[in-house]
Formats: structure tokens, sequence, C-alpha cells
């Protein structure tokens, strides 16, 4: 998935599972539900939700860059 797309699915609640530009594993697993990142062979819910996570994606972007 792009970054546009995992946003999008951020804001919209839908279920997904992602990777994104930068390589960081995303997944939401039931419906408006919280959004898990991949970290050391588990899934750990982001400390983050929402426009907040949206943020701090793009803010991982630009420092790859």
């Amino acid at each position: 998935m792009t970054n546009e797309q995992i946003k999008s699915r951020i804001e919209s609640g839908k279920t997904f599972f992602g990777i994104s530009g930068c390589g960081r594993i995303f997944a939401r697993y039931v419906a408006y539900g919280p959004v898990y990142e991949w970290e050391v062979n588990q899934m750990i819910e982001c400390p983050v939700q929402g426009e907040d996570l949206i943020w701090m994606l793009e803010s991982s972007k630009e420092n790859a860059e």
C-alpha cells in the first residue's frame, strides 16, 4: 500500500494491512479498532492513533529522505 492509501484507511476506520513507504508495517484488524505496527516479531498497538498517527507517518517519511 502507498502512504496515501494507509492514511485514507486510518482516517476511514477500515481494516487494512500494509507497508508504508519507509518500510514500516501497519495493520488494523477490526473496523474502527486500534492500528498496530510490526515490532520484533509481533504486532504492537501504536502509541498514537488517528491524525497523530498520520502526522507520525509524514514525519518519518521526511526523516527517511
